[in-house]
């Protein structure tokens, strides 16, 4: 008797699964995929971003929401507005990887490992700034210019050279 609605339940289920891309369940990711754009060099994404900042990243100041994941926000001190303009300490989001089960950084946090002077490259969040892309959202800025290149091993970087 339920024997059949087994077999279009099973295609509605599948059809409903496909639609949801990876949206969430059965695929293992809890938010929005983003399809994050790489930029040729670290002056093409300053172009793109709202806003952008060299500073030094502070602490961990809380968490929030950004396109269904769990993000770290933290304090960033700024040296100079490269872009826009804004208050001397901001809150920035870092973004998440997205389309990836477990943690939105697989990798690590890119503000975990900041030292010294970053270029923080912005866009606007529903009223938070974030970071424009979780591979090329910050990058070090010795003597607090525009760097010329992305650091090898970065998204968009050429590749290293072995012996480097």
């Amino acid at each position: 008797m339920g024997r059949g609605l087994t077999g279009p339940a099973a295609s509605a289920v599948l059809a409903l699964g496909l639609l949801t891309g990876c949206s969430g369940a059965p695929f293992g990711t809890a938010g929005q995929c983003v399809d994050w754009v790489a930029f040729d060099t670290p002056a093409d994404a300053l172009e793109d971003a709202s806003s952008a900042v060299v500073g030094t990243v502070g602490e961990k100041v809380g968490e929030a929401n950004l396109f269904g994941y769990t993000v770290n926000a933290w304090s960033v001190q700024v040296d100079h507005w490269a872009k826009g303009s804004g208050e001397g300490s901001i809150r920035v989001l870092s973004a998440p990887e997205t389309c990836s089960a477990g943690s939105p950084y697989p990798g690590g946090d890119p503000f975990g490992a900041a030292s010294g002077l970053q270029l923080i490259l912005l866009h606007e969040e529903n009223g938070a700034p974030r970071t424009i892309t979780p591979w090329q959202g910050i990058v070090p800025a010795p003597g607090g210019v525009v760097p010329e290149a992305w650091p090898p091993g970065t998204m968009g970087s050429p590749p290293a050279t072995p012996g480097e």
